[in-house]
């Protein structure tokens, strides 16, 4: 089961897809390549919308493509995905959370590093 955390609430909620092509009923999201899909629509939108507070966020599933560019010129905030099995403990799947955020803040570290270094060594030229 997939679960994503809030970045503004905290607030953990797993995963699912009533429909986007046509309305089913709420199945349990799956992970893939691109990153979360549905086992009837397919791969759907990297976005959520917490329940709680009602922030649109982009969804990160480590090992995913995940276009870091866009986020950093949107600055859009950003909701780590991570699978834990279905029941697992809050503490369980936070910390799971945590490591994906880690992981995201490395890849988006690195990103903007790169972007900073390039962009310096093209005005010096």
């Amino acid at each position: 089961m997939l679960y994503a955390g809030c970045s503004v609430c905290q607030q953990v909620v797993p995963l699912r897809c009533c429909g986007l092509m046509f309305p089913h009923f709420p199945l349990d999201a799956i992970q893939t390549p691109f990153g979360v899909g549905c086992m009837v629509c397919g791969v759907a939108p990297p976005v959520f919308t917490c329940m709680t507070c009602f922030t649109l966020q982009r969804l990160y599933v480590p090992g995913a493509q995940f276009p870091i560019a866009a986020v950093q010129a949107q600055s859009q905030r950003v909701a780590p995905v991570v699978q834990a099995p279905a029941g697992a403990s809050d503490s369980t799947v936070k910390t799971l959370l945590a490591q994906s955020a880690k992981s995201f803040a490395t890849e988006f570290g690195s990103a903007a590093a790169k972007g900073l270094v390039n962009a310096f060594l093209a005005g010096g030229s």
